[in-house]
C-alpha cells in the first residue's frame, strides 16, 4: 500500500499534538514527506486541491490529517487497515460544553485511489456527472467535497458532502471507532469511544436524514 499524506492548514500552524504524531511516523515508518497545503480559507476548495495534487501522484491511498489532529502510531496502523476503500475515524468536535463525537468527519480518514475514479465517473439518472465540475487553473477539477444546504433544509460541510456522494457511487466506507484523536483548539478534546452514548449527535448518522444511507459505526473488534 503507497500512502500520500495531506494537510490542509490556512494559517499555516501545525498544532504540536500533530507535530509529535507526524514525527513518530516520519521517524518510525519511513512515510513519504506529506503535502502541506496553506492559505486557502475555503476547506471544501483546500481538500479539493489536495485531492487533485494526489490524483497527480502515483500513490493508492490518500490520508487527510488535519493539522489540530493529534495522533498515534496505533491510531495510523488502524486507520490503514481493511481493504474498504473509504476509512472515517471518530473524533471529538470542539465543545466545551457539551461532548459531541464527529461520525462522518476528513479529520483522520484514509479514500483510496479507486474511490476518487468511482465519484468522477458515477452519474445521475439523467446522465449528468453526480458531482459537479469546475474550472481551475484553466483545467476542469471535480468537486469531490461538495458543501451547501441540502433538501431537508440542513448545511452540510465538504466532510458529510464527500461522504454522502461516496456511498452514493458504491464506494465501500468504514467507520473506525477504535482510534484515540485528539482534537486540538481552546483545549484538548480527546475521543474515546466508551466516553460517548449510542444516542446521535448532530454530526452522526440521521436515519430519517441524508446520512442515513451511510452504515452505521461498527465495533471492529467484535
Amino acid at each position: 500500500m503507497t500512502v500520500a499524506l495531506a494537510t490542509p492548514t490556512y494559517d499555516g500552524k501545525l498544532g504540536v499534538p500533530y507535530v509529535l504524531g507526524l514525527t513518530s511516523l516520519v521517524a518510525h515508518r519511513r512515510i513519504a514527506m506529506p503535502f502541506f497545503l496553506g492559505g486557502c480559507s475555503n476547506v471544501a476548495l483546500a481538500r479539493n486541491k489536495c485531492a487533485r495534487w494526489f490524483l497527480e501522484q502515483g500513490y493508492e491511498h490518500l490520508v487527510f490529517i488535519d493539522a489540530d489532529m493529534g495522533f498515534s502510531e496505533a491510531d495510523f496502523d488502524i486507520l490503514m487497515q481493511g481493504d474498504e476503500e473509504c476509512v472515517a475515524c471518530e473524533y471529538r468536535k470542539k465543545d466545551q460544553t457539551r461532548k459531541v463525537r464527529v461520525i462522518y468527519g476528513l479529520g483522520f480518514a484514509r479514500i483510496a485511489r479507486s474511490a476518487f475514479e468511482r465519484l468522477a465517473g458515477c452519474e445521475r439518472d439523467d446522465g449528468n456527472p453526480l458531482l459537479y465540475r469546475f474550472r481551475m487553473d484553466g483545467e476542469e477539477w471535480v468537486d469531490y467535497f461538495p458543501q451547501g444546504p441540502t433538501g431537508d433544509g440542513v448545511w452540510r460541510g465538504e466532510d458529510h458532502g464527500f461522504w454522502l456522494m461516496a456511498k452514493l457511487a458504491g464506494a465501500s466506507v468504514r467507520v473506525e471507532r477504535r482510534t484515540a484523536l485528539m482534537h486540538t483548539g481552546d483545549a484538548h478534546f480527546v475521543y474515546r469511544a466508551e466516553d460517548f452514548p449510542d444516542e446521535l449527535s448532530p454530526y452522526g448518522s440521521d436515519p430519517d436524514g441524508p446520512l442515513g444511507m451511510l452504515p452505521d459505526p461498527v465495533d471492529m473488534n467484535t
